[in-house]
């Protein structure tokens, strides 16, 4: 694990506050490692992932927000729901489901598994600093 974050788990009541809630966590605690694409791009990501958690899936709800040796950025959200996400087509019309398309565009890695009772729908980031000089 990197240590220059501590890893954060929250849980997050199932309503619509959760979203802006879990947005804030993942800008307040991204290694510094990461770059302001890498923040805000976590931040559009996990907006996406628990709104899916709040409307399809069931409490509990857990956010879990860490960054491992290499500094790379891993976000997971937890929910007891028993269906299972997949990346859907969408026409341009529609007005939503594309959050699972936008984490498997924009995410460096992404992926569901298995977690009784539910599952947990993460992603990783590697967006780092340049170092300068």
């Amino acid at each position: 694990m990197c240590n220059l974050i501590t890893p954060v788990r929250v849980e997050l009541p199932p309503d619509t506050a959760s979203a802006p809630r879990a947005r804030q966590l993942v800008r307040e605690h991204t290694c510094p490692l990461q770059d302001e694409q890498a923040r805000e791009t976590a931040a559009l990501l996990v907006t996406e992932l628990v709104t899916n958690a709040v409307m399809h899936g069931g409490p509990p709800i857990e956010l879990d927000i860490s960054c491992d040796d290499d500094h790379i950025l891993q976000v997971r959200v937890r929910d007891a729901g028993t269906g299972q996400p997949a990346v859907a087509t969408r026409t341009p019309e529609a007005e939503n489901g594309r959050g699972l398309a936008l984490t498997a565009f924009l995410s460096d890695d992404w992926g569901v598994e298995a977690d009784p009772p539910g599952k947990a729908v993460w992603f990783r980031l590697r967006h780092l600093r340049k170092a300068s000089g």
